[in-house]
């Protein structure tokens, strides 16, 4: 059976009151390998990074800006396409 039949046969829906902090990713999000070599001795989990930590919030693409930070300063990469939504109601 066709994928968008499955979809039209069993519809999700999701009522939530006072969200806070909620975010919604594709499997990608699983994905992140380290592959380029970098300075820095930390090391950082991104997914925790991602849809967790509220560092960079005032930036206003904030997780382009720490998808860059991830790359740049510890070499993490998704390796698997990745969506990404994070809503913050401070």
């Amino acid at each position: 059976m066709p994928i968008r039949y499955v979809y039209l046969e069993n519809p999700k829906s999701f009522l939530l009151n006072s969200i806070q902090d909620i975010s919604i990713a594709t499997d990608g999000i699983l994905m992140f390998k380290k592959v380029l070599k970098n300075n820095s001795t930390d090391d950082i989990n991104p997914i925790e990074y991602l849809i967790i930590d509220k560092s960079e919030i005032e930036q206003e693409n904030m997780l382009e800006f720490k998808l860059k930070e991830l790359e740049n300063l510890f070499g993490y990469k998704p390796t698997d396409d990745l969506a990404l939504i994070r809503l913050i109601n401070d």
